[in-house]
């Protein structure tokens, strides 16, 4: 009975973070960086719901949450999250795109 036991929680525990827990967060969102490789992005948030080539969605339906990465000459260029509370978020590469921009004309 003991060793039961033993074996169920292992199984629980395996199944936990093995495949219960998800590696698309908010937390792992804010660890990628502009100018990362697909690869690299793809190791911090898993595989995304949707792919093509310069397009990557993640979706997590509960709490609802997603975010849109967009790559060019393989490396990631521009962020977008997207919350119930918080809407679309671009980070500061608007920013200095922007600045980019003015200094250009």
């Amino acid at each position: 009975m003991k060793f039961t036991m033993v074996c169920l929680a292992a199984v629980v525990l395996a199944a936990t973070f093995l495949g219960g827990c998800t590696q698309f967060t908010r937390q792992n969102y804010e660890m990628v960086q502009l100018g990362d490789s697909p690869a690299r992005v793809q190791d911090v948030l898993g595989k995304p719901e949707q792919r093509s080539r310069d397009l990557w969605l993640y979706v997590n339906t509960t709490p609802y949450y997603q975010a849109k990465l967009h790559f060019k000459n393989d490396r990631l260029v521009k962020k977008e999250w997207f919350d119930e509370e918080n809407r679309w978020i671009q980070p500061e590469q608007d920013e200095r795109q922007s600045l980019v921009s003015t200094r250009n004309h």
